[in-house]
Order: structure tokens, then sequence, then C-alpha cells
């Protein structure tokens, strides 16, 4: 595993943001299914251009190609479970004296809920690295570093 530690963290966070992505899209005023469809399309497009680029194999990109739909799956339950809790703190937090136990509890409850979740999206995450050739893995990791540079100070990291 060339990878190490730090590829898998760059992968990790890298699937974080596809996540964070599909909230936005799901959650935003052009939500609902077709905004769903339209973020699921774009997602592969660009894991295509991503896979022409490491030459990958028909058989790797077909393998690839159903882990990024079991992942989207994924995350499409999840955001439908983090409506109902965002009504839920919507409706706490509109009262004139919101309960604080309530607040904790219901974060509490999704940070639970959220665990096995983010576990399963690293099991997912390692099954698309065991697809890769230790090449494709080194060659990806070289270009998600190099992107992480060109948009370090982006947020004022140096």
């Amino acid at each position: 595993m060339k990878c190490g530690k730090k590829g898998l963290w760059i992968g990790v966070a890298s699937l974080a943001l596809v996540a964070l992505a599909a909230g936005v899209a799901f959650g935003g005023p052009f939500g609902g299914k077709q905004a769903g469809e339209r973020l699921n399309q774009m997602i592969t497009w660009h894991l295509d251009d991503v896979l022409d680029e490491l030459e990958a194999s028909p058989d790797q990109r077909a393998q690839l190609l159903a882990l990024k739909d079991r992942a989207f799956a994924r995350l499409q339950a999840v955001h439908e479970s983090h409506a109902r809790d965002k009504a839920e703190l919507v409706a706490e937090l509109s009262k004139d004296q919101p309960d604080p136990d309530k607040l904790h509890k219901l974060l509490d409850q999704k940070l639970d809920a959220l665990r096995p979740e983010l576990h399963e999206g690293l099991d997912l995450l390692l099954e698309a690295h065991a697809v890769l050739t230790p090449a494709q893995r080194a060659e990806l990791a070289r270009r998600i570093q190099e992107r992480h540079e060109q948009h370090r100070g982006f947020f004022g990291h140096h």
C-alpha cells in the first residue's frame, strides 16, 4: 500500500467533500430528486474523467462506478435523515425558550447515527482502493495532493 495514511486521509476528505456537496445540492433551493440526479451525473462524469486519466480497465471502471452508485445511495439516505433532523432543530430553535437538553440530545443522536455511516463510507473507499493498482493509487494520490496544493491558500492555509 504505497498510498500510506496521508493518501488514505486525502481520500476520506474527498469522500467527505462529496457528501457535503450532496447535502448542499439536495438541500439547496433547487433540491429534490432532480438535483440529486444532476449531482450523481456530475460525479459520474468526473469519475469517468479520472478513470480515463488512470487508464482504468473496463473491469475496474465497472467496479468503481458500482461503488460510486452504492456511495451515492448511502448519501441519499443520510440526506433524508438530515432533513428530518433539521426540521426538529428548526422547530426547537424557533421557540422563545429552546430546550438545551433536547438540542444536546438531538446532536448526540445525530452523531451516533453518523458514526456507522462514516465507517461504511470508509469501507467503500477501501474497496475502491483495492480495485486500483499500486501505480494507479500512487498517481491518484499525487493528483489529489497536487489539487490540494492548488487550493491550499483558498482557506488561508499556507
